[in-house]
């Protein structure tokens, strides 16, 4: 019983009808009912399907002045032009 529902599960998940409220909010209710029985007889089934996934982590870059030079713009002559920050 538990490997087939979590093939439905895993299936309804992966046509995006069973989804997180967090990536589509108008499916927050099927996503709360549904977890609130399974919960009662299965409680780990959730955790083992990992359909929750996080976000990746954002990196994020460095201030502009994190000890780079300053960039450098050739003009048509040749000649290197300092580029101001922000323009």
């Amino acid at each position: 019983m538990p490997e087939n529902l979590k093939n439905v599960l895993l299936i309804m998940s992966s046509n995006g009808y069973l989804v997180p409220p967090s990536k589509d909010p108008a499916r927050a209710e099927l996503w709360n009912e549904t977890w609130k029985r399974i919960d009662r007889f299965l409680p780990n089934l959730r955790a083992d399907l990992a359909l929750e996934e996080e976000e990746p982590a954002k990196v994020e870059e460095p201030p502009k002045s994190a000890g780079l030079p300053p960039a450098v713009e050739v003009s048509a002559e040749g000649e290197k032009e300092k580029v101001e920050e922000g323009a």
